[in-house]
């Protein structure tokens, strides 16, 4: 049986990348391992539908899917890989209000970052953006 279920911070802002008929959030998650130690894991999460404004750097979340392992080889030739938790479901573990406050005390905009707070930039098709990313409480994606 594959199953994760992770509860820890997001370490990065997420990058977002369309394509035609879906959208992949990527991001890293802090999750504690100890007093003084966190353990990062790389996250993907397939058809974030709602979810640009909530998850972002520090946010806490759940995550709950499977891992994959992605294999390819480098340009010199060399064969890698790396081990990737592929969501299914994703929890925002703060109130939208919690998480208004946590941006506020994190803006050093004069206005607290407010006008533009829940845009995105367009992204072309199969393009990386960085920025928000978030969920409803709970969402599904594809994996």
């Amino acid at each position: 049986m594959n199953s994760v279920h992770l509860s820890g911070r997001i370490a990065s802002d997420p990058e977002i990348r369309e394509f035609d008929d879906r959208t992949l959030c990527r991001f890293s998650l802090a999750v504690s391992a100890g007093p003084d130690r966190a353990d990062f894991f790389s996250v993907e999460y397939w058809n974030p539908n709602g979810v640009v404004d909530l998850l972002e750097k520090g946010a806490p979340v759940l995550v709950s899917g499977f891992l994959k392992q992605d294999q390819w080889t480098a340009d010199n030739g060399e064969k890698r890989s790396r081990v990737v938790v592929s969501a299914r479901l994703l929890e925002l573990l703060e109130t939208r209000a919690a998480a208004e406050v946590r941006r506020r005390g994190a803006s050093a905009e004069p206005d607290g970052g407010h006008a533009q707070r829940g845009q995105r930039p367009p992204a072309g098709k199969g393009s990386w953006q960085k920025g928000r990313a978030a969920t409803r409480s709970p969402a599904r994606g594809r994996g």
